[in-house]
């Protein structure tokens, strides 16, 4: 995508138009960034593309409510919610797994059309290697239920 981070306005229209125009062909999208900015954006163009309002549902929140199958979905999966063990620079001890975040990926309800994952911030020293290897799993999981789309 073409981004405009020092220009905030022109950043977030841009954002909002461009994946208004990956999720018109039908396709299904990820955005993948440091933080969750991206996540209003994709939720916006997402309802101009449906009409609808499209909830979002936060991999750590677990399974939400009765979803039918056709309902559209955006996932959002924020990496900062993995375990102390699994960061480079934990602020806490407790949180997911990575596996615990990839079955909740799995079972989570609705048509999943579009997810942001967001988060990652890893340290240059072994940690870090987790943590990106982690995300990495975690982000394939979210491309495999993309593809499954309606769960």
């Amino acid at each position: 995508m073409n981004v405009f981070p020092l220009e905030p306005d022109k950043h977030f229209s841009a954002v909002v138009s461009q994946c208004e125009a990956v999720l018109k062909t039908g396709a299904r999208m990820v955005l993948v960034g440091g933080d969750s900015s991206g996540l209003k954006a994709l939720g916006i163009a997402t309802q101009k593309v449906t009409g609808a309002d499209v909830p979002v549902i936060q991999v750590t929140g677990g399974v939400a409510g009765q979803l039918s199958h056709a309902q559209p979905v955006i996932l959002s999966v924020d990496l900062q919610e993995l375990a102390g063990k699994w960061v480079s620079h934990p602020r806490r001890l407790t949180g997911m797994s990575p596996a615990q975040m990839i079955a909740q990926i799995d079972t989570t309800p609705g048509n999943v059309t579009a997810a942001a994952v967001f988060g990652l911030a890893p340290a240059l020293d072994d940690r870090g290697r987790t943590e990106s290897c982690a995300a990495l799993a975690i982000l394939q999981a979210v491309t495999e239920r993309l593809e499954k789309g309606a769960g």
